[in-house]
């Protein structure tokens, strides 16, 4: 921090809104602060650290350009301003200690404005106002991974290229070369010798060899059809660029540009196709977009194929579409604070909770053949997307974590239906199989008491994949003609416990069951409604043998005593007493089930008994 300088403060009503005191629409995304001037119109914001770690963000307003502390939400006020030309946009980029702005207006100040910085807290103040070889330019970029000192200004009142300016020596900048292709240049990004430059009313994005910056040379150029184009950004990587253009209705558009013989789109996003996606700004495996009338958006580009928004804050309040809203964001923070220029809101201060998307990378195959199936329609349940596979088979979706339900068609297939779970940063691939129409397979077999191996009537089927069901008849017989594939059976009946059993049915084939179900002896006793006739037994707790008192039961024939599992563990088959002796079971201390059954099997009584040690 020096100690020394010109104060140059505007003298602008500051109004600061907390979190508290105003609600937007946001997800995942926090509102730090919000700040605006006495100005009427806002634009472009920065960001800068000082020596001492405070974050500042610089603001564009209509008059001229602000700093802000933005470390103490209850403190974002006014640290300075440079008054600058009176114009709807204004443009910032920071190297080291020193501001470089930029405007389409004229006037005092016009051209570029270099503003020193490292007064700070004390004061900002003009250092000088480069107009030698241009008097107003639409945008300052710089290279957002280096401190090297070069601002690039596009869209000038001389060439309309771009003009890269060395400001090795702040106060006296110098023109190093110009990308001068004969249309204009809106916006560029740069990432260390090359240069990506928008040519808005080409409709296509410039990719421009710099290393010798004297001598700018085009190597390729990204075209496409009904566009304006705007901005753009690099992933981290630089394998892809994130393209935006200024035109209601177009999406933001990824490009893998690996191969500049051979650039080609990957994906689009936009968080709303009335409105338009303005100016994206990378930092590591997020997007952060300032998208107008929808506000600030965030997406997880880990996988730049499948962009997936996962934050967001609405600034604006107004209906969708055209020049309201968020102009700018930067997410250039060692803090991880984003910031943003409103076009009306003035500066709001976002923190960001870093979540992450899963995704889900899927073919439909044949269950038999497991050839893959090229043609599927796929409908994501939960929003009616359909899921376009590529030339491959392999389609995609990503979310934030949650569950979701895939409806899988396709030609002579049968329909189905997947559940998915898709946990924070989740990366899933899967084959989705699919069984061919009209190939019936049977089920067949019997379902049985697993204590007595007695048939059981009425046990009721499911298979969970399709929602067929079926049931046993007296005997304890079922069969059942079903499509052919993979499968999962449950199997339940009243006072039995339920089981679950895999299906693979091949084509025209049976397949034979025999199931067991265990009785459910709490069930038993006391779910019949009404609820069986509960039997004395003493002394209870016992340490050993247990009496029960059979006095009103005579019809009883055996007992049956089960741990709390459903297993058998002792039984006398044929009663000679009604006053029998129930002894200790081998397994010892616990809670046990005993019930009474008739000549016909069938439950007459029952009762609970605890042996003790």
């Amino acid at each position: 921090m020096k100690n020394t300088g010109v104060l140059v403060l505007a003298l602008l009503s500051c109004a600061l809104f907390s979190p508290a005191m105003r609600a937007q629409d946001a997800q995942n995304v926090s509102l730090f602060a919000n700040v605006k001037l006495a100005d009427v119109r806002y634009s472009g914001s920065w960001s800068y650290v000082a020596g001492d770690g405070t974050e500042y963000a610089l603001l564009g307003a209509k008059s001229g350009t602000a700093v802000f502390p933005i470390d103490d939400p209850t403190n974002v006020t006014l640290s300075g301003f440079v008054p600058g030309p009176v114009t709807n946009w204004r443009e910032i980029t920071v190297i080291g200690d020193h501001a470089y702005v930029v405007t389409d207006a004229t006037g005092v100040g016009h051209a570029m404005q270099v503003i020193d910085l490292g007064f700070l807290p004390d004061s900002v103040h003009l250092v000088t106002s480069y107009d030698a070889t241009f008097t107003k330019g639409h945008i300052i970029q710089k290279d957002i991974h280096s401190e090297a000192p070069y601002v690039y200004v596009c869209g000038t009142s001389t060439t309309q290229g771009v003009h890269i300016m060395d400001v090795s020596d702040p106060a006296n900048p110098v023109e190093v070369g110009v990308y001068q292709p004969g249309y204009y240049i809106h916006d560029c990004h740069v990432r260390g010798d090359r240069l990506f430059a928008a040519a808005f009313y080409e409709g296509k994005m410039d990719i421009v060899d710099i290393s010798d910056k004297s001598n700018p040379v085009l190597l390729s150029s990204l075209v496409y059809g009904g566009s304006n184009t705007h901005s753009s950004s690099l992933t981290e990587d630089g394998k892809y660029l994130i393209i935006a253009d200024e035109k209601d209705g177009n999406p933001a558009r990824i490009w893998n540009i690996e191969d500049l013989s051979n650039p080609f789109e990957v994906a689009q996003y936009t968080g709303n196709p009335q409105s338009l996606v303005h100016n994206p700004y990378v930092r590591g495996d997020f997007a952060f977009i300032s998208h107008n009338t929808e506000g600030l958006r965030v997406l997880d580009i880990a996988d730049p194929t499948l962009p997936v928004e996962v934050g967001f804050y609405d600034t604006y309040d107004g209906p969708s579409g055209g020049f309201s809203g968020l102009w700018s964001a930067c997410p250039y923070f060692p803090s991880g604070k984003i910031i943003g220029g409103d076009r009306t809101k003035g500066l709001f201060v976002w923190t960001f909770n870093n979540t992450r998307a899963g995704r889900l990378y899927a073919t439909a195959v044949d269950t038999f053949s497991r050839q893959i199936i090229f043609n599927p329609e796929v409908t994501l349940l939960e929003t009616g997307e359909l899921l376009s596979p590529n030339l491959d088979g392999l389609f995609k979706f990503g979310k934030t974590a949650g569950n979701f339900t895939l409806l899988v068609n396709a030609a002579g297939y049968v329909p189905k239906s997947f559940p998915v779970t898709l946990h924070e940063g989740d990366s899933i691939t899967v084959e989705l199989e699919l069984v061919p129409e009209n190939i019936e397979s049977q089920i067949s077999g019997f379902v049985l008491d697993s204590a007595t191996l007695l048939p059981l009537k009425n046990a009721q089927f499911e298979i969970a994949e399709t929602g067929a069901t079926f049931s046993s008849d007296a005997q304890g017989f079922f069969s059942q003609s079903h499509p052919a594939g993979t499968y999962t059976l449950t199997v339940s009946r009243d006072s039995f416990m339920s089981q679950t059993h895999p299906l693979f049915l091949l084509p025209q084939d049976t397949l034979w069951l025999e199931i067991r179900l265990a009785p459910d002896i709490a069930n038993a006793l006391f779910t019949p409604t009404p609820p069986l006739p509960e039997i004395r037994a003493f002394p209870n707790p016992a340490a050993g043998f247990v009496t029960l008192d059979l006095t009103g039961f005579p019809a009883a024939q055996s007992i049956e005593l089960y741990d709390p599992t459903g297993h058998l563990v002792w039984e006398i088959p044929h009663l000679t007493s009604l006053s029998p002796l129930m002894p200790r079971p081998p397994g010892g201390q616990g809670l046990y089930y005993f019930l009474i059954k008739n000549k016909w099997k069938e439950n007459i009584g029952g009762g609970k008994v605890v042996f003790k040690k």
